[in-house]
């Protein structure tokens, strides 16, 4: 037992600063070793453990995430990239397992080794903010949006620190006063820190769970309306404060316009695929269907997005309504428990902590996508079971049958082989991109081939690595090799706009007009403001001899006299009438 309590220790502080070492390899160097390394755990968890062991309660809705794993999976009908789907399946996998895990724990009461080690990774966070902070200059000149620790940006280490203090707090109630005030001095450090980062999602859900708590807590009827007249009035007063009087009132209005839009493409996406949705892992490829011109960090390629902040209409865009109500479901079962448990009992103090935080923690689900992040997942898990721990004081444990536990062995080594292949994608994405900033085109091929795998063939801003052999071949003059590589980005991304550009001008140079000018003609119809777009649109109708169209289309483009003089003279000379 205390070789296993060291082992979780360790274990869990070593997922959580892998990233210290693989950002600096990794194209994204976060999520992917994290995953391969939980996954591993998970294994020899399965395969070493006599027993797994579940309360009776917790089993309805683990089985019903279980079916909403496997829906995940199957979901293909609509999906372009399958490796994404397989990776979004996969998280949604390793919460079931880190759920499973955490229940046996829970029975064989060494959960808090893995409580404190928490804690400690809480404080190597903090200690590792403190020098990203030194190193940009002090709080003064630090921006927060280049703050991260741990992690991959300011918003998931803050969401981050929010679940670790409800930890905290949880756990204060039952150990000694000197133990009390360090936790309750941690809490106050974490809060002041997310205050810092302006993590504006995370702040409204730790003023939610205050709400909640208070208002499952207090039982007076006058009381609770005070309280509930407060928060609005508060809520209000806030509002009124950041609109009229906070230097980043016009950012965060800009950032939440932004989103409403990324929403808005969202519901288009849910009326035209209501029933089954575009796929797990697939929204990022579908939403700029319906045009990228609103958005001013899209369409001058300047940002991109994997989702829509916003884990509901992402649920119900990828899976569709059957996605929805699984998980409904699974919320529904959670209910369930705490009622039956309130037919006996009266909740605890505990009980109402990790309630209104399950809860509470909505505006980040609402606002942002926890659901992608594997520490966020994991300390969720923890959370949730011991919240299960407390309402199932006198029910039935049950213990898993060995076909089952291997079962899920099996399928978390998949998960880990699947993991592997990301991580190895990840590493050879960053030396091509690196070779592609240098113009190494012969070394970019070399790399992609390397990178590009079943279960691994996007980048992290939504770029098929394919899209990079075409960028390749275009500069080694392979015409042909480049057509056959963007067409193979296009079927994974068919509604990227540079994409789409990319594949007309490979189209061109094979003498493929007509195609070409269908898929440039959808390219400028997604984004109007990109350039090579309209360049390559002149190019084509000066192919087909329509100078005229060849013209109008170069004079889209600002300043086209000093960027493109060749073919404008060109134009001009088959127009037989001097420049103006």
């Amino acid at each position: 037992m205390l070789r296993l309590r060291i082992v979780l220790f360790f274990s869990f502080l070593t997922i959580l600063i892998v990233p210290l070492f693989t950002k600096s390899f990794l194209i994204e160097g976060v999520n992917s070793p994290r995953l391969l390394l939980a996954n591993l755990f998970f294994v020899i968890f399965f395969l070493s453990s006599k027993k797994i062991v579940l309360s009776a309660r917790s089993t309805t809705p683990i089985t019903i995430l279980f079916l909403y794993f496997l829906y995940k999976l199957l979901n293909t009908s609509n999906a372009y990239n399958y490796a994404e789907l397989i990776y979004s399946s996969q998280l949604t996998f390793f919460f079931i397992s880190a759920l499973i895990v955490l229940n046996t724990l829970s029975y064989q009461a060494i959960l808090h080794s893995l409580i404190t080690s928490v804690f400690i990774g809480n404080i190597l966070t903090l200690l590792y903010l403190g020098i990203e902070i030194i190193d940009f200059g002090g709080f003064q000149k630090a921006s927060p949006y280049q703050l991260s620790s741990f992690f991959s940006y300011k918003n998931i280490l803050s969401a981050y620190l929010l679940l670790s203090s409800v930890l905290g707090i949880y756990w204060s109630l039952s150990k000694k006063r000197n133990f009390q005030i360090a936790l309750f001095s941690l809490v106050l450090i974490n809060l002041s820190v997310i205050y810092y980062l302006q993590s504006r999602a995370v702040l409204l859900a730790a003023f939610c769970m205050l709400f909640l708590y208070f208002i499952f807590h207090v039982e007076k009827p006058k009381l609770k309306l005070v309280i509930i007249t407060g928060c609005i009035l508060s809520i209000a007063f806030i509002s009124f404060y950041i609109i009229n009087f906070s230097e980043i009132a016009i950012s965060s209005l800009d950032s939440m316009e932004e989103r409403i839009k990324l929403w808005n493409k969202s519901v288009q996406l849910i009326q035209e695929e209501f029933w089954l949705g575009v796929g797990a892992g697939n929204w990022q490829f579908n939403f700029s269907r319906f045009g990228v011109n609103d958005i001013y960090m899209l369409h001058q390629s300047k940002s991109s997005f994997q989702s829509p902040h916003n884990e509901i209409l992402w649920i119900f865009s990828e899976g569709g309504f059957v996605g929805l109500l699984l998980i409904f479901l699974v919320i529904l079962s959670f209910i369930l428990i705490n009622r039956k448990y309130q037919l006996t009992h009266k909740n605890t103090t505990q009980q109402q902590i990790l309630t209104a935080a399950l809860i509470g923690f909505f505006p980040v689900a609402f606002f942002s996508f926890p659901s992608e992040r594997v520490a966020i997942l994991f300390l969720y898990a923890l959370l949730i079971t011991l919240w299960i721990q407390l309402n199932s004081l006198k029910s039935k444990k049950i213990i898993l049958y060995k076909s089952i536990k291997f079962t899920l062995a099996i399928l978390c080594l998949a998960s880990t082989i699947v993991a592997a292949y990301r991580f190895k994608g990840e590493y050879y994405t960053k030396k091509m991109i690196i070779a592609q900033k240098s113009n190494y085109s012969k070394e970019v091929l070399k790399q992609a081939k390397k990178a590009s795998s079943r279960f691994y063939n996007t980048d992290s801003r939504s770029t098929p690595i394919s899209s990079y052999e075409g960028w390749a071949h275009d500069q080694l003059g392979n015409n042909s090799e480049q057509l056959e590589s963007v067409r193979n980005a296009f079927h994974l991304a068919p509604y990227d706009f540079e994409i789409l550009s990319n594949l007309g001008s490979a189209l061109i140079k094979n003498y493929q007009l007509n195609e070409a000018e269908k898929i440039l003609l959808k390219s400028y119809k997604i984004n109007k403001y990109h350039d090579p777009t309209k360049f390559n649109l002149s190019v084509l109708y000066y192919n087909k001899r329509q100078y005229w169209k060849a013209l109008q289309w170069l004079k889209k483009i600002p300043g086209y006299e000093l960027e493109y003089p060749s073919i404008l003279n060109k134009i001009i000379n088959k127009l037989s009438f001097p420049q103006t």
